[in-house]
């Protein structure tokens, strides 16, 4: 039996045309109803309803049919589909599909453009979800795994809004790429992905897990496991896709994250040492993946304990500091990394730029508390601490010394930097501001002392010596 040049139109109830299907050409070979097998071939081209990527298919397999015509059994039928993604997509399926009511199942093996997978396919025109797929593999690059580009038509209509005046974040060589978010909008779906390596945005988290649920057009995933820069990733996200802006709600942490690798992921290497525990409760919309960075608002809090920083020494310029104040030469053979005994940090993100409303770490002989704030756009970061210094940071020299008059006095450290950036912060000890302290302070001490001398020649002269 063959079959060529055929279009087939479907159309809503209410007239308007839904899909255009062009079977280009069909062959069965050896047909027969005896549950025998049956070579298919075919080639077709799916055109949707304009809105959406063709789709062309190539198939070739075997089915068997029962005598009865309940069923279809499909033996190793392999596809190729062009224009759903970036890239062709192949896979071969095995399992049954029930004409009435509709439902297949098949075990699928696909090749992405982002890596093979295996799993099972259940689809079923009249329950809900439509399509559940579960599927495992070695390694799944998500980052590849683009949809096609819009249909021309699209395009033209795109290209012929009105233009948006030009701006200085919009001068740049490239526009801006909408989100891939358009399949989601007619999706009902349930996906469940076992990764021995999953990477997500240039991040590679081994033992992944991810459940996801798709319905018109929200995305709702339940949980995205593994270990993520050796600590333990547990989130969850929400994205509705339902209007051209797209909104995200993204909730979960980081335990026991390696914070050197977690920089170095940032393009800062060698920065820091050390794992810290993380928590976020985010939320943004936007069109691009931009937007969604520019427009994130909510809570990042982060908490460690023995770290370092690699890059420098806050004992170091505190000593340096100290040397200055007791006017003696400069300290040599300083510190140029900073331990951290304890730290805590917390962020508060509107528009995508973060205030640093909590900012307090320890180190010997130094406690410090601190505020700024970070631009995710940039990735430009900058904070002032203040804190006591104690002798313990004769720890670090015999020189550094912290005389009695400075006591009560507050250490201002100013820090800058880049969070992408290989230089790290760069800190400078604000010495002019202790200083002013000290001189304040010793000014009360003499009044104090005049006050008190005072007092003690009254007494003398009221009650005699």
């Amino acid at each position: 039996m063959q079959i060529e040049d055929i279009t087939v139109r479907q159309r809503t109830r209410e007239g308007t045309l839904s899909n255009t299907i062009k079977v280009a050409s069909l062959n069965l070979t050896a047909v027969n109803t005896r549950n025998e097998p049956m070579q298919l071939e075919g080639a077709l081209t799916v055109l949707g309803d304009g809105t959406t990527p063709a789709l062309d298919i190539e198939l070739e397999g075997a089915i068997r049919i029962a005598s009865d015509f309940s069923t279809i059994a499909v033996d190793g039928l392999a596809t190729e589909v062009l224009g759903a993604l970036t890239q062709p997509v192949t896979s071969t399926l095995n399992g049954v599909l029930t004409p009435s009511p509709a439902k297949a199942d098949f075990t699928l093996d696909a090749t992405l453009p982002g890596g093979d997978i295996t799993g099972q396919l259940i689809w079923s025109a009249l329950e809900s979800p439509e399509i559940k797929l579960d599927v495992s593999t070695a390694r799944l690059d998500v980052d590849q795994i683009q949809p096609a580009s819009r249909p021309a038509t699209i395009a033209t209509a795109a290209a012929n809004e009105p233009a948006s005046p030009p701006t200085s974040e919009s001068s740049s060589d490239s526009a801006p790429v909408p989100l891939p978010v358009g399949p989601l909008q007619n999706l009902d779906l349930e996906l469940s992905v076992v990764a021995d390596e999953l990477v997500a945005a240039g991040q590679s988290i081994t033992d992944a897990q991810v459940l996801m649920r798709v319905r018109d057009g929200v995305a709702d995933i339940d949980y995205i496991r593994g270990v993520l820069h050796q600590g333990q990733l547990d989130t969850r996200v929400s994205l509705n896709a339902r209007r051209p802006v797209v909104e995200a709600e993204v909730e979960g942490g980081l335990k026991g994250v390696n914070i050197g690798l977690l920089l170095a992921s940032l393009g800062n290497n060698d920065a820091a040492s050390g794992r810290i525990e993380m928590s976020w409760d985010v939320k943004s919309k936007g069109v691009t993946a931009e937007d969604l960075v520019g427009g994130l608002d909510g809570d990042i809090k982060a908490a460690g304990q023995d770290l370092v920083l690699e890059k420098v020494s806050v004992q170091g310029l505190v000593c340096n500091a100290v040397a200055v104040v007791n006017k003696i030469p400069p300290i040599a053979g300083l510190p140029t990394t900073t331990p951290i005994t304890d730290l805590s940090l917390g962020i508060d993100f509107d528009e995508g730029v973060g205030d640093i409303e909590r900012l307090r770490f320890a180190t010997p002989g130094i406690v410090m508390k601190g505020s700024g704030d970070v631009d995710l756009g940039s990735m430009d970061f900058g904070f002032r601490m203040e804190g006591q210094v104690n002798n313990d940071i004769m720890q670090v020299s015999p020189l550094c010394v912290i005389d009695q008059r400075y006591a009560g006095v507050d250490w201002p450290v100013d820090c800058a930097g880049n969070l992408s950036s290989e230089a790290g912060a760069s800190c400078k000890v604000d010495v002019a501001t202790i200083a002013e302290q000290i001189l304040a302070n010793e000014a009360k001490r003499q009044v104090q002392d005049a006050i008190e001398e005072k007092a003690g020649s009254f007494i003398k002269k009221l009650f005699g010596d």
